[in-house]
């Protein structure tokens, strides 16, 4: 008899459903004829699984730093844009003009003292926040800056270390020019 409940038909589906799933699968079971496992320890069972770049020969990418598994990585679109901009603009500057590059290096200076005055601000925060009962809605504002903080942090991170890697990449490519110019003459 079909109930006239739509909670009670959905239930009853459910139950169908869920024994019919159990049917296929012994069904399946048995047409294929696997056979059940005699003795598990001779089975090898590695403790991870391995990914599905492991099972091709790939290696895992190596990160530098802190992943950023932050949720405002996701939502800040158009500032992970600019970073990315300005990192374009760093390698710009050292290919076409590389007599402007203290600029970059100008930058890199003012995103590390960023770094530093949010870290501070982050440590005094924190010193506050000790021994203080704070709300559920102080909580939600702690957590929400402390996501901004080490967003912005990593970020600023980031342009520091390309300006890096780009002003080694400048100083090389002038020793190499140098010493070209100096076996000309």
């Amino acid at each position: 008899m079909k109930p006239t409940n739509p909670m009670a038909q959905l239930e009853q589906w459910k139950a169908n459903h869920r024994q019919n799933k159990i049917n296929w699968f012994v069904s399946e079971m048995n047409e294929r004829k696997i056979e059940p496992v005699k003795n598990a320890a001779a089975l090898k069972i590695e403790d991870t699984p391995k990914t599905q770049q492991e099972t091709q020969g790939a290696t895992k990418g190596k990160h530098k730093g802190k992943l950023p598994l932050n949720p405002l990585a996701l939502k800040l679109a158009q500032f992970n844009r600019q970073f990315d901009l300005i990192k374009q603009s760093n390698q710009l500057c050292v290919e076409k003009y590389p007599d402007c590059f203290h600029h970059k290096l100008k930058l890199s200076a003012e995103c590390a003292d960023l770094i530093e005055r949010l870290n501070n601000g982050r440590a005094l925060l924190k010193a506050l926040s000790t021994g203080v009962t704070l709300t559920q809605e102080q909580t939600a504002l702690l957590k929400s800056f402390n996501q901004a903080h080490s967003y912005l942090v990593f970020k600023l991170g980031e342009v520091v270390d390309d300006v890096k890697a780009n002003q080694i990449t400048l100083i090389e490519q002038t020793k190499i020019n140098d010493g070209k110019g100096g076996n000309d003459e």
